[in-house]
């Protein structure tokens, strides 16, 4: 259920997309929100070190760049302001003076730079009285968006197109309360975090958040991403928020080019492609140190590639949550890659979280926390106990009792308390732990080794069949056989089909 503050912005949103809807199409829309709503809240942070300043430094100081971004605050001339757009936004020019603060903000403030598209609300001829009904909307806005007000922008159009448009297939978002708990999962509150698939910048906007809550040290935040969309978005997002980050100077696939080669980091948060078949681009990885020892000519696609590189990019004590879809609990494909983790005891728990939480998918997926150090030690102030070769399950398919719209599982503040709380109890010294049925167990090296390494927690996990005489087990490698032969079968129509179609001269 969403509060108070989230529905008033989902309401003012809708209005904005409500204007110029039909005018624009999904990346438009979005962006033609995103650039307002940028411009007014970097408006707030500018005020507000101004009257810092006034105290400090005096009236005189006002227009010294550099006051500004040594506090990580953007400098804003009076034409880039967000009340200067509103008082003349009744112009028949609105659309090139906000181009224009656009681009001054830009010029001002070097770490925008390539973030702005230039001419951006000039080219789409929307209609003055249009625009400023669009602008006043926007100016509604105030304290509704929590932290991370990018983010929350960018979601609500995701969730938005994808129940009545499905025009967002193929674009990767981490909702809120899935960035949330991993945040307070893996605790990144001080020294190096990365994320090697940044998307929006959400996780860097929470650990920042989580670090300043805990009143730890400063964190350095690296990050590399393929997308130049996503890239851009980040820039501006940790821009608005004052947040400093290594986003590198160009996209790229961390696969083919690791911007970040000698980086070693004390936490990694990442929600990369699920099953991405394209991860190889044809290289064959064989000289690749991150890879080396493993085959992945049978790999059907990107999920252990992503393992190991984010474990490659792990200190003595790095800790590290990474999102997957579910295949890789038990693929047969990569038995050996799984064992090879398992056995380097390098997997602090998994946890299955229900269906329909992301919006262009409905799969149900786990979060992998990977640690190179399980032994007892004290961290962050807390006492860790001994977990060497345990693995934590949680099995949390069952809570889809939380709901955005009607479609979209969310997790709340209770929920997401509960799954610290057990998960802190096994961890710390502090705590009391016990197997709870249908929801968690502890399991020992040596009773993954007994299920062949799969890593499924309902292999775990004790769950009663109350009333039914149902064998799960054999029901359910029976129906691992079936689809086994479906897929063979698949695969032999195919390659029948593709034999026709080049013997006739055809390439598919």
């Amino acid at each position: 259920m969403l509060n108070k503050k989230e529905d008033r912005l989902d309401d003012i949103l809708s209005k904005c997309r409500s204007f110029l809807r039909g005018k624009l199409d999904y990346v438009e829309n979005r962006n033609a929100v995103l650039m307002l709503v940028f411009l007014k809240f970097a408006q707030d942070k500018f005020i507000a070190r101004q009257h810092e300043i006034i105290m400090t430094e005096g009236v005189g100081a006002l227009d010294d760049i550099d006051l500004y971004h040594r506090a990580n605050v953007l400098y804003l001339e009076q034409c880039a302001t967000w009340n200067y757009i509103v008082q003349n936004s009744s112009s028949s020019e609105i659309a090139k003076l906000v181009d224009e603060a656009l681009s001054s903000t830009e010029k001002n403030n070097p770490v925008l730079e390539g973030v702005f598209l230039k001419g951006f609300f000039s080219s789409l001829d929307i209609e003055p009285e249009k625009l400023r009904a669009f602008i006043e909307s926007v100016d509604l806005i105030s304290d509704v968006a929590g932290e991370d007000i990018i983010g929350r922008v960018y979601e609500f159009f995701i969730t938005h197109y994808a129940m009545d448009e499905r025009k967002i297939r193929g674009e990767y978002f981490t909702p809120k309360s899935i960035v949330e708990l991993m945040v307070e999962l893996i605790e990144p509150y001080e020294n190096i975090v990365y994320e090697p698939c940044f998307g929006t910048g959400g996780l860097f906007v929470q650990s920042s958040k989580f670090s300043k809550k805990v009143k730890s040290g400063a964190l350095g935040l690296f990050g590399q991403e393929i997308n130049k969309e996503m890239w851009r978005l980040t820039k501006l997002n940790l821009a608005l928020h004052g947040i400093q980050a290594d986003l590198g100077q160009k996209c790229a696939s961390v696969f083919l080019e690791d911007i970040h080669p000698t980086l070693k980091s004390d936490y990694i948060l990442a929600n990369p492609p699920f099953n991405q078949r394209s991860w190889r681009d044809g290289v064959d990885f064989l000289n690749d140190k991150r890879f080396s020892g493993f085959d992945f000519s049978k790999s059907p696609n990107g999920n252990y590639a992503w393992l190991l590189h984010i474990l490659s990019k792990l200190n003595e004590g790095g800790v590290a949550g990474v999102i997957l879809s579910n295949s890789p609990l038990n693929s047969e494909e990569e038995y050996l890659i799984r064992k090879s983790i398992v056995e380097g005891d390098k997997i602090e728990a998994i946890i299955v979280l229900p269906r329909e939480m992301f919006y262009s998918t409905d799969i149900s997926v786990s979060l992998w926390i990977l640690n190179n150090n399980k032994k007892q030690g004290q961290k962050g102030g807390k006492i860790y106990r001994d977990r060497t070769e345990q693995v934590l399950f949680m099995d949390l398919r069952t809570w889809t009792q939380n709901r955005r719209d009607g479609n979209f599982v969310v997790l709340d503040e209770a929920q997401i308390e509960k799954i610290k709380e057990i998960f802190g109890s096994w961890r710390y010294e502090s705590g009391v732990y016990s197997d709870i049925p249908e929801l968690c167990a502890s399991a020992s090296l040596e009773a993954i080794r007994a299920q062949n390494y799969n890593l499924v927690p309902s292999r775990y996990i004790d769950f009663e069949h109350k009333n039914t005489d149902l064998n799960f087990e054999k029901e359910m490698s029976e129906i691992i056989e079936e689809l086994r032969e479906i897929k063979s079968e698949n695969e032999k129509c195919f390659s029948l089909l593709k034999n026709a179609v080049e013997s006739f001269g055809y390439d598919l």
